[in-house]
This record gives C-alpha cells, structure tokens and sequence, in this order.
C-alpha cells in the first residue's frame, strides 16, 4: 500500500531514513522508495518538486552534509568519513565533495562557518520551506492562496498542467577510458561501453546514439557543453576503467548537456570470476541512468537489459575483440583486413560457448560484406547470413541485431515485405537502431514508396551522429537528387562536409546531384575539382569518364577509363564500380578502334547480366536488361535491344537518372524508334510520378 506525505513530513522521514543508512554503500534510491512505501518513478517526482534534485542527488547530499559534520572533527581522516557516510572510495568521495562544495575534504578547516553543511538545511531549499520571519510566512501564505485558486480555475476551466516540461532524453555515451597500462583491455572497457549504450537504446523512453556517432571525441577532448551541443543530445554519460588480473573498476556518470553538471556517478570496484559480473555491472548503469532521467523502464525492457549472453569469460572478450575489428573496417574505409580478423574472434568466440547468440550474429555481419560478390552466382547466395542469424535467434529470441540481419537478407534476395517484417521487429527491440531504419529505407524505396523511404532516412539521421549520420546524409542527399530535388540535395551533402570535412566527397556529391539534373559542365567541374584531391578514387574517375562518353569526347573518356583500370588492378578487394564500369569502357575502346579489346569487355558484361538474370538477383535485374540492350544496339541488333529495353522498363525503379540514359551513345540509332520513345516516356512518367510523391510529403512536412 503507498503511504502518503504532505512536504514537511516527506522531507523529515526520507532525511532520516537515509542518516540510519549513511554507512550503508549499497543504500540508494531503490532502496529509499521501498522505505517510503513509494515506487522508484514516484519518489523522483516528490524529491523533483520539493527540492527541485533528483532522488539520487538528494541521497548524496544527506552524505556530504554529514561528511562535513563530521570532517570538523579532525581526529578523522578523510578515508575514515568517506567509508561512515557511504562510499566506498575515498577517491571518489573526494571528487563528488569537491563538486558540491567548491572545495576539498582537506580543506573543510578553512570553512567551518558555512551555514549549508547541515543535514537539516536540505529542508530549507525546497520550495516550501520555513522561513523564520512573518514577512516570510505572509508571502507564503498570499503565495499558496493563489496557486490554489489558480488550481480551482483550472479543474473548472481546462484541465492542464502546471509541470514545466521536462528535457527529451537525448542522450550520447562518450567513448570510455582505458586507465589499464595494458592496452589489450582496451576492448572490456569499449565492450562496457557499448553494452551500457545497448541497454540504454532497448528502453523507449530514451533516445541513445551509436557508438560510431561518438568515436570522433576519443582522442580529441572537448567541453561537455561543446560536445552535447554538436551531438545535439541534452545528456551525456561519460566513463573509465581499470582491469587488473580479476578486480576491475567502472567509473560512470551522467551530465546535463548544457551546463556540464553531473546528475548521477557511481563507482564499481569488482572481482571479475565470470561474464555475469560484467554484466551486472551494464545492467545495474543502465537502471540507475534511467532511473536518474525518470525514465520508465517496461517489465520487457528490464528483462532485455538482465540478460546474460554468455557465461564464459573467455568466449566474452574474443566476443568483444570482434566487435572492435567490425567497428574498425567500418571506420577505416571497409578495410578488408579488419573483417578477416573480426571473422577469426567470433568463431574463436564460439569455440568458448556455442550458444554465444551476439557472436553468431557478428559473424552474419562479415559473411554478409566479406562474400557478397563472391557469392553473388551461386544457388545458396546470402544463405550463410540468413543461417548464421537464425542460429542466433535460436539462443536469443529478443536480439535485435539478428532480425535486422535478417532483414538486410531478405533486402537482398528480393523479398521485401519480409525484410521490413524483420526490420520492424528490430526497431521494436531497440527503438534506438539507426541502421535498421536505414535498411527500411532501401526496402520500402526498391517498393517504390519513395516518400516512406525518405522518412525512414530521415529517422535514422536523427538517431546518428558521426559517421553514421555523415553517411546518412549522404543518402539523404541522394535519395534526393534522384527524386528530382537537387537543391536540397545539395543541402545534404552539404551538411556532411561540414560534419566530415572531406573535400573529395563533397565535391564528388555534388557533381552527382548536378549530373542526374543534366548540369553537365556544372557535373565536370565538380568532379575535377574532386579528382584534383584524390586522383586515385575510381568513383571519380569512372565518373568522369562516364560524362566525356556521355558528350561523344571519346579520347578524353578513354583516358579516365585507362586510369580507372589501373587503380582496379591493385584495389585489395572486389569492386563493384569494376563490373558496373565495364559497358562503358567497352564502348569507349570500340569508338577509338581497339575492337578487340573491346571485345572481351562485352563478354565479361554479357556473361555477368546473363547470370543475373538467370538467377533472379532482383537487386541488380533492371540494369542487367539495360546492359544487355546497349550491347545488342551496338551490334546492330535492334529487335534484341527493344527485347531488353521491354524488360528493363518493366523492372525499372525510376529516378532521375532517366534523363541522363535517354541520352547514351549506344541508343544513337534507336532514338528514332517509335518504341523507344515510348520508353523514354514511360522513364519519364515514373520519374515524374516519384517525383510528385516526394514533393508532396515536403510539403506535408512543411520542408519545402
């Protein structure tokens, strides 16, 4: 049953109860409310308006005030106070002392008049305290009075809240220190990192970035009023630690954003035997930070946030080496590398526990970008990932990871409504999962509901920051251009640079937004300007020579294309631009003469549509009917190359590009054809008609 307090009554009991427990480290808000008679979320409202602090800061500075009672007396040491009033660390204790009052335990000598450290004085900074003079009790009552009548009003008139609104849970966990002089445990203290940013993502009420949205403030120290602004976030929860053979220390607190204050800090100081340890110690963060926002946290949340993944150590810190290889391939340019090495520690992993769900869905991940092309023709493409995270799902029905790799397969095996099942489930687990809505906005643009293509961009961009976001954006800015918007477009691209300061890839964006617009020259000196950065990169390069062939400027086309064929003999990995290039360079050599070698262009195209088609690789069906026509229209092969057109415009997902196709040199003696034209305005229509859905869901959203 709850027990009901008017203010003063609340204040004098929750102060005592709180003093009869100074000595007890363990005794915080949980345990308070339980006292009280009241659920956690209560007692933070009550403690809220009548101190206008968070319960656990109320706790706090019961135990300071004490602490300075009792440092007067000088027979005790600061250790010695800091273990009577509840911590466990003198450290610590020392710090949380020095914020609170602007000074050390040490220097308490010097300050021995200040009328704040009393234990009683937290009765006198509410906002219905005593005051000692009538003027100060006339005020109050006139005061009361009126709020009374105002309450009166209101129930009568309109029911609304006098409660200011509170700050949205925004909020970015800054990466961890490693304080270890061993650099290999560099990977406990991130995996703490990461699994206190998973737990706090799986609770709806908060909204928690990723970890790569955060890794640009590692190495490069920053204001907390600075860094909360740039990530746009109102809390950030900062964190080091130590690991020594099995005792391991965590430090964690919580910041308000815009001030730097610090809302809640705890130390842990455990002997690490088995992995439950660690993740208690995630768990118990992730409670006790919603706890502090006032967040409530579902039975199903809680569950979620309990579970152990696994229950040998070992298997737990290949797990996260893993994790750290991944998280390096995505930073570093997908270096194929770090994906090798990321495949090894999660199968090193599973030899440890093979029930190890998140280490199974890791290893789905490296399958997926790691054999893609090479198993792109084979009967069972993409089946490893789909076994891989059902393997996962087996040991861990409620791992969002899983279903949004489920998702992605079925993305790329052409059965979309599935995907977005999976992907939905996935957002459900973890509201906070920016990636599955990044891949719901390739599904649902493959469907051709462009308008709920954009919006899911758009919500994965305000879940991302860093590289995510940078890259969201991107795909904002093109998603964009191909609807015909290349305006905002550019704002997008824009809005990348300035976050990634990378010349080359702005440049590069922009010479796409005014290429798909038909802005040729405008095209060519965006893509020179990006060339003149990075000579090397094969986008650019095939780019330009795209356009110079586009213009019937065949020298100047071949030797881009020369250069294009150099760098994609030395890259380390497969490459796509090779494949999708290979049209154009065969066309290129054919005009300057060299039949042959052009020749052999054609087949290593022929051979590859072909097999796309033969094999139902809808993800690239439109365009291997598209390739195949142009050959056959070179070849002279009209009835062939309208065959193919037929079945391209079927398959065709229009966007902006049509206005560029209509214009290949290979379609020089169909563009009089009444059926080609007829296609050209069958791309145009969809093209329009894409259009007109994007604009008007702008304007719904007043965007344009």
């Amino acid at each position: 049953m709850t027990v009901h307090y008017n203010h003063s009554d609340f204040l004098q009991k929750a102060v005592s109860i709180v003093e009869a427990q100074l000595g007890n480290e363990r005794f915080g808000v949980s345990e308070l409310a339980r006292e009280l008679g009241m659920s956690r979320s209560n007692l933070h409202r009550w403690v809220k308006s009548v101190t206008g602090k968070s319960a656990s800061q109320f706790i706090r500075e019961i135990r300071l005030k004490k602490a300075f009672e009792l440092l007067k007396d000088t027979s005790y040491t600061v250790s010695e106070v800091a273990f009577q009033v509840g911590f466990g660390s003198s450290t610590y204790f020392s710090k949380c002392f020095h914020e609170y009052y602007g000074y050390t335990p040490g220097e308490v000598g010097e300050h021995m008049d200040d009328d704040q450290a009393s234990p009683d004085s937290i009765l006198k900074t509410g906002p219905i305290a005593r005051g000692k003079k009538r003027l100060k009790s006339q005020i109050l009552i006139s005061v009361v009075t009126l709020v009374a009548f105002a309450i009166i009003l209101v129930v009568i008139f309109k029911p609304v809240s006098f409660q200011s609104e509170p700050l949205e849970n925004t909020i970015a966990v800054l990466p961890f220190w490693n304080d270890s002089p061993d650099k290999e445990n560099e990977s406990i203290i991130d995996g703490m990192m990461n699994a206190i940013t998973r737990n706090l993502q799986s609770i709806k009420e908060l909204k928690v970035l990723g970890r790569t949205s955060v890794e640009t403030y590692r190495n490069n120290p920053k204001p907390i009023t600075e860094i909360a602004r740039e990530l746009g976030v109102n809390y950030l929860i900062e964190g080091s630690g130590q690991k020594y053979g099995k005792s391991f220390k965590l430090s964690v607190g919580l910041l308000e954003g815009a001030t730097g204050v610090r809302l809640w800090e705890e130390e842990y100081d455990k002997e690490i035997n088995e992995p439950e340890d660690y993740f208690r110690i995630q768990s118990q963060i992730a409670m006790s930070i919603a706890d502090a926002l006032q967040a409530i946290i579902s039975p199903k949340e809680k569950q979620l946030i309990e579970k152990i993944p696994t229950t040998n150590l070992t298997a737990y810190d290949f797990y996260l080496r893993g994790e750290e290889e991944l998280w390096k391939y995505w930073l570093d340019k997908q270096n194929i590398n770090a994906l090798e090495r990321a495949k090894g520690c999660y199968n090193d992993a599973l030899k440890y526990d093979s029930t190890y769900a998140k280490a199974y869905c890791g290893l789905a991940i490296v399958y997926l970008y790691m054999y893609y092309w090479e198993t792109l023709f084979t009967e069972r493409f993409g089946d490893s990932v789909l076994i891989l995270a059902n393997k996962a799902l087996e040991y861990d029905m409620q791992l969002a990871d899983a279903y949004r790799t489920k998702g992605i397969f079925y993305y790329i095996t052409d059965q979309p409504y599935r995907a977005i099942k999976e992907l939905d489930i996935a957002t459900d687990l973890n509201p906070n999962e920016n990636r599955a809505y990044r891949w719901k906005g390739w599904v649902l643009n493959k469907l051709k509901e462009y308008d709920s293509s954009i919006e899911n961009f758009h919500k994965a961009a305000s879940l991302s920051t860093g590289q995510w976001l940078i890259s969201t954006l991107k795909q904002l800015g093109w998603h964009y251009a191909y609807s015909g918007f290349y305006e905002i477009s550019n704002k997008y691209h824009e809005q990348a640079f300035r976050l990634e300061g990378d010349s080359e890839r702005y440049y590069f964006g922009l010479a796409h937004s005014a290429y798909l617009s038909g802005n040729q020259d405008a095209a060519i000196d965006f893509f020179k300007k990006a060339y003149a950065i990075d000579s090397n990169n094969i986008h650019t390069l095939g780019s330009l020579a795209q356009i110079y062939m586009r213009d019937r400027e065949y020298s100047e086309s071949l030797k881009y294309y020369q250069r294009f064929i150099e760098r994609t003999k030395v890259l380390e990995q497969f490459e796509w631009r090779e494949v999708f290039d290979n049209l154009g360079i065969a066309y290129v050599l054919l005009q300057k003469g060299f039949t042959e070698e052009a020749n052999e262009y054609f087949e290593k195209v022929i051979n590859f549509e072909k097999n796309v088609i033969k094999l139902e690789r809808k993800e690239h069906l439109d365009q291997a009917y598209y390739r195949l026509a142009a050959i056959y229209a070179i070849r002279g092969n009209k009835d062939k190359a309208i065959e193919n057109l037929r079945a391209f415009t079927r398959e065709y997902n229009t966007g902006s590009e049509c206005m560029i196709m209509k214009t290949d040199p290979w379609w020089d003696d169909l563009k009089d054809e009444p059926e080609f034209q007829q296609f050209i305005k069958e791309w145009e229509d969809k093209y329009q008609a894409r259009h007109e859905q994007v604009r008007r869901w702008l304007e719904e959203n007043n965007m344009l």
